[in-house]
């Protein structure tokens, strides 16, 4: 039984066909590399994986399951997270509130009920999430509005993760995830990518990297005008090959 499925996913804007028929099996701990140029598809299909832009025609399987998701809440049900490109983050609250919106730490109250908030747990592994993406901040305490574009991309990825490491969440996908860090940030994200995938995680990344996307992923899917045109091994492809796919243009070989 694969852990998801689609079956000829199509999404259209009015004339505009972004996704046309779109097949595909990933198994728990593929990392999935989502590939083409821009306009090509491949965030709207993640979106529709996530749940933010639900499907006109096909299907979508999890785990065996034909599954109706309406909204990113339908997703999460699911264990889908996803990080945006524009990151979704809460503004003004801070890195703590930003990591567990949604699913805060409570402590055990009177008679085992849930009591108040648990600030020093959060605190604590929100510090612990930091330090293992090497997000250098000087206080989770910190609203992500002062914060640097590579900051708040690190605590967008850190709050989706975050489910994933603690067994909520068995896939992620990442849009983008590394386009505003550093070389050393990027770095930590393609660590924690892999982590994910050592337990079991099923990980979809978009990227516009083709050497990173060969470096981190397992397959690599290619778009072309809304459809797909290649699924590929990642360990059985090359840059080359994979933009003489997104461009089509023929591959040339060396002589």
């Amino acid at each position: 039984m694969s852990h998801l499925e689609l079956r000829g996913a199509s999404k259209s804007y009015g004339p505009v066909e972004a996704v046309v028929g779109v097949d595909l099996v990933a198994e728990r701990g593929d990392v999935v590399a989502l590939l083409g140029d821009n306009g090509a598809g491949k965030s709207t299909l993640l979106k529709m994986i996530a749940g933010a832009e639900p499907i006109d025609e096909g299907q979508i399987v999890v785990r065996g399951n034909v599954v109706h998701l309406r909204s990113p809440r339908d997703a999460e049900s699911y264990g889908i997270e996803m990080v945006y490109q524009d990151l979704a983050l809460v503004e003004t609250l801070d890195v703590v509130q930003n990591i567990y919106l949604g699913r805060e730490r409570r402590r055990r109250g009177f008679l085992g009920s849930l009591g108040v908030l648990d600030k020093r747990a959060m605190q604590r592994e929100g510090r612990q999430y930091c330090e293992e993406f090497g997000v250098t901040i000087n206080s989770v305490r910190r609203p992500v509005e002062v914060m640097s574009g590579g900051q708040r991309q690190g605590i967008a990825i850190i709050r989706a993760c975050a489910r994933a490491t603690e067994g909520a969440a068995s896939i992620v996908c990442l849009d983008e995830p590394t386009a505003a860090l550093g070389i050393s940030q990027a770095a930590h994200v393609l660590r924690f990518i892999r982590q994910l995938q050592a337990r079991g995680v099923l990980v979809f990344i978009v990227t516009h990297n083709l050497s990173q996307a060969l470096e981190i992923a397992t397959r690599a899917m290619v778009m072309r005008h809304g459809r797909k045109v290649a699924d590929l091994a990642a360990d059985q492809t090359s840059v080359d090959e994979l933009a003489a796919l997104i461009t089509g243009a023929p591959l040339q070989h060396a002589s």
